[in-house]
């Protein structure tokens, strides 16, 4: 997965994975937010806030500025420390972007989402053994999470692990049947074991799912 195509997790522990942000994310809302914070009516909510706004529009470095204004007024917001740490993983900061993740799951163990994001991280790294245990404690927690599901599932097949990879990759796409790269991965693992015709059935059902 592109890590510049993750979504921030929003206000309140809304996900917004691939899916349509409210109309008030928009730059005109960051701008509109850091006027208010600047009027000094505003507490880390609206910090929060404009950081998802910036990091839909690109502002990457904006968003990180953000975000880590709303930790300054509240270092307890667990949604803040995971969107900081996948902005810094999408410009390279996988260093700062992991200590962020792990602060994100000190405040909240549960969530398959920090799982998640500590997962892509050390794949980031090529630290097989400890994305896949990763991965493994995010579907624990979020077992309807495909993208966790495609990674768990990419990890093992770096790791030579193509059976694992296969029961993973069919995870994702029985989520989601419409998820191309589960399906055209799913045909790179067969087709390392030589099983050609379920290699075939993947690729020609990823082609029918193609983005274009």
């Amino acid at each position: 997965m592109n890590p510049d195509k993750r979504q921030p997790s929003g206000t309140n522990g809304r996900e917004f994975r691939g899916e349509p942000l409210s109309a008030w994310l928009t730059p005109d809302f960051a701008r509109g937010a850091r006027e208010v914070i600047d009027e000094g009516s505003a507490d880390g909510i609206l910090y929060l806030e404009e950081g998802v706004a910036r990091f839909q529009a690109g502002d990457l470095h904006g968003a990180i500025a953000a975000w880590e204004e709303s930790l300054a007024a509240d270092p307890q917001r667990h949604e803040a420390w995971l969107d900081l740490a996948r902005a810094r993983h999408s410009i390279g900061q996988l260093e700062q972007a992991e200590s962020c993740a792990r602060r994100a799951l000190q405040l909240e163990p549960d969530s398959g989402e920090s799982w998640f994001e500590l997962g892509n991280l050390q794949l980031s790294r090529g630290e097989l053994d400890a994305s896949i245990d990763s991965f493994r404690k995010a579907l624990e927690h979020s077992p309807k999470l495909e993208e966790a599901w495609v990674n768990h599932g990419n990890a093992h097949a770096l790791a030579g692990r193509f059976d694992e990879s296969i029961q993973c990759y069919w995870k994702a796409v029985e989520l989601r049947p419409d998820l191309f790269q589960g399906w055209f991965n799913l045909g790179n693992s067969h087709v390392v074991l030589a099983q050609i015709d379920e290699a075939i059935s993947a690729y020609e059902t990823a082609a029918e799912r193609s983005p274009g």
